[in-house]
């Protein structure tokens, strides 16, 4: 038989907090903490002074760091390096926090984070008077309605806004995260090759066939000074053995020129596996070091191939939908 865990889950209507108990299998946790990435954060579900005041006086010092340097800006790479601790011992003390319902998982907060209303959002007249008691004068349902549809932090953002009115916005949002009514969106990306931006088999068949050839007629008026590459049989070897997905991801735009730089990056993220519709931009920028500015010029270049699409980001829904909440 599996074996179950009884898990404690924080459940906030308003102001009253209560905590209730659910089973779930060990198979189940184990895959919510290995789900857990560097880039990823935690939102503390009370006040940080409560929850040390809350600890016991013999709990562990790396804990108390963990909570002292929190913020929801922060992804865990970036807590672990403030608090002087391990990634290992910041995932062991993140997935703590998440069992005892003190945290749950998010990507930290940043002007690119899109938004929209949660579709198991209850509106109740407890989280009204709670959202005016910690916000005056700002209503809840004109801000649920800004973010009907999907709405980047940035959107929301005005240049010539004080920075008192840019910080409500993100108190308000990590208010909206800790009640569940918002949930994250991430773009993923999916190559569809059109004829522009896939060979067919037959095609690059026809095109080795044609170089070979042409390599046969030369043959007779090769010089040594005229072969960078070696013989003509070492050519011919060359394309005999070359895959025949190399031109797999080759795409030549009829309205402008793209640079071999960026084709080469194409090529590179499609071959492992990132343009598959399986990671987010978020992950490929962590996994491979580059930039959200070069992944946007990509997207927008390679657009007749590349396609995207938004939705939750499935490892961090396991702390919500999975568990119950």
């Amino acid at each position: 038989f599996p074996i179950s865990l009884r898990v404690c889950v924080c459940v906030c209507v308003g102001r009253v907090r209560y905590f209730k108990y659910i089973y779930i299998t060990l198979n189940l946790f184990y895959r919510c903490l290995n789900s857990l990435r560097p880039y990823h954060g935690i939102l503390l579900l009370t006040e940080p002074l409560d929850l040390l005041e809350s600890l016991q006086i013999d709990c562990s010092p790396a804990l108390k760091r963990l909570i002292q340097m929190y913020n929801p800006l922060k992804s865990l790479q970036t807590l672990a390096a403030d608090s002087d601790l391990t990634l290992a011992q910041v995932f062991q003390l993140a997935g703590h926090l998440v069992y005892w319902a003190k945290a749950t998982i998010i990507y930290p907060l940043c002007e690119s984070n899109v938004y929209v209303v949660s579709p198991d959002a209850v509106l109740t007249s407890q989280l009204l008077d709670s959202f005016s008691e910690h916000f005056p004068g700002v209503c809840l349902l004109q801000v649920i309605s800004d973010f009907s549809l999907p709405t980047s932090i940035s959107q929301k953002l005005n240049p010539l806004s004080q920075p008192q009115q840019q910080t409500q916005l993100v108190k308000i949002i990590i208010w909206l995260l800790k009640n569940h009514l918002l949930l994250q969106l991430h773009t993923y990306v999916r190559y569809v090759p059109t004829v522009y931006g896939r060979l067919s088999l037959d095609t690059q068949d026809q095109q080795t066939n044609d170089t070979i050839a042409r390599i046969e007629e030369s043959e007779s008026t090769w010089s040594l000074n005229e072969t960078p590459k070696g013989t003509p049989t070492e050519i011919k070897e060359e394309l005999s053995l070359t895959d025949k997905e190399d031109a797999l991801y080759d795409f030549q735009s009829e309205d402008y020129d793209i640079p071999s730089d960026d084709r080469k990056l194409l090529d590179r993220l499609c071959r492992l596996g990132y343009f598959d519709g399986d990671y987010h931009l978020e992950e490929i920028m962590y996994l491979e070091n580059i930039r959200r500015s070069q992944l946007l010029q990509l997207l927008d270049k390679f657009r007749d191939v590349l396609m995207t699409s938004e939705c939750e980001d499935p490892a961090i829904a396991l702390f919500y939908s999975r568990l119950g909440t």
